[in-house]
């Protein structure tokens, strides 16, 4: 992109701001903040770099930036020094984790004065239910499981008391079907339950290391040997130890997998990938997701299945998040199947 934007035709070191070990921009300050705004459509309260294209170091960085980096000299850093984009060669969605946030980036390159330079903007994923709105949803949670259980309760007591006093096979089995309606009902609280007590960070007891090869065997020995073939895995790396407990990653992969099991039909692989020792991919070759669905994904109650609650991939977010670690739909394609990748800090 080429920018006609009123400055002065020659720029003198003078003008040039952000000097730092004798490296400046060639753009005077006012100029390149309408180039910012121009090109950065979000909040320019987001972190913002500006790089010289031939050498990739920083020649701007605004104030944001130079908070989450907690370095108030970002100008002559080489940006791919100080910055590790996580997931790059196989998603759509480059990630770097910055001052315990995840970051999506993307780059722009323009033109000023003859000279090339990209535009680095960090955003926040998107679709992700942000924390205020993940605790009202335990809120609401709190409140259904205490209106609900009570009556249950009541219920289950007085349909013991039916099966003492009535006599014949039709009546026991009308009492059998509402038995069956109401465990499933319980069952479903029992998941709300586990929800709603998730804790924002793991315990310190559930912080060591786990092996993906081993967790993926206990995983497969849960299902019965037609669906146990269909899961697979494989490994771009020799280092498979993540910073993550071995008893959450197994159950951030079982909800991955049953939600693979749910909606790909009956003998479609579903592959798990080490694609390094940070990220992990979950990829199907089922229907791909519908937009609207796909927008709110990991918000709770959003299913298109019946009898499921819908909250399989708010617990494996949940589950994901007490190690810092992020998840997200990094494939939607009807050639390439759907991919989940979940992604943890170094």
């Amino acid at each position: 992109m080429k920018l006609n934007l009123s400055s002065t035709n020659y720029v003198t070191q003078e003008d040039a701001f952000n000097t730092h070990d004798g490296y400046y921009c060639k753009i005077p300050e006012h100029s390149l903040m309408k180039i910012i705004q121009a090109l950065h459509k979000d909040s320019i309260n987001s972190p913002v770099i500006v790089l010289d294209s031939h050498n990739r170091r920083i020649c701007y960085a605004n104030e944001t930036a130079r908070t989450y980096f907690k370095n108030p000299k970002l100008v002559g850093e080489a940006f791919d020094d100080i910055i590790e984009v996580v997931a790059k060669d196989f998603s759509e969605l480059p990630l770097t984790f910055l001052n315990s946030r995840w970051f999506s980036l993307t780059e722009k390159n323009f033109e000023w004065e003859e000279n090339s330079y990209i535009l680095v903007e960090f955003k926040e994923p998107k679709h992700f239910p942000g924390t205020e709105t993940l605790e009202s949803w335990k809120n609401m949670i709190a409140v259904m499981l205490h209106r609900f259980r009570s009556p249950l309760t009541g219920m289950s007591g007085y349909l013991e008391l039916l099966e003492d006093h009535i006599e014949g096979d039709t009546p026991q089995k009308y009492i059998d079907s509402i038995e069956n309606g109401m465990n499933h009902l319980y069952d479903m609280m029992d998941d709300l339950e586990v929800l709603y007590h998730i804790p924002t960070k793991a315990d310190e007891k559930e912080s060591q290391s786990a092996g993906l090869s081993s967790i993926v065997d206990q995983i497969k020995t849960t299902y019965a040997e037609g669906v146990r073939t269909r899961i697979t895995y494989s490994s771009s790396t020799q280092e498979t130890e993540f910073a993550c407990g071995a008893k959450n990653l197994k159950q951030i992969l079982s909800l991955l997998v049953q939600n693979g099991i749910d909606h790909t039909p009956k003998g479609e692989e579903i592959a798990i990938k080490a694609e390094s020792n940070r990220v992990i991919t979950v990829t199907t070759n089922g229907a791909v997701i519908q937009d609207e669905i796909a927008k709110n994904l990991f918000n709770p109650f959003v299913t298109t299945t019946a009898n499921n609650l819908g909250i399989g991939l708010t617990l494996a977010l949940l589950y994901t998040k007490q190690f810092d670690g992020i998840i997200f739909l990094s494939e939607n394609d009807l050639g390439k199947g759907v991919q989940f990748c979940i992604c943890f800090p170094d």
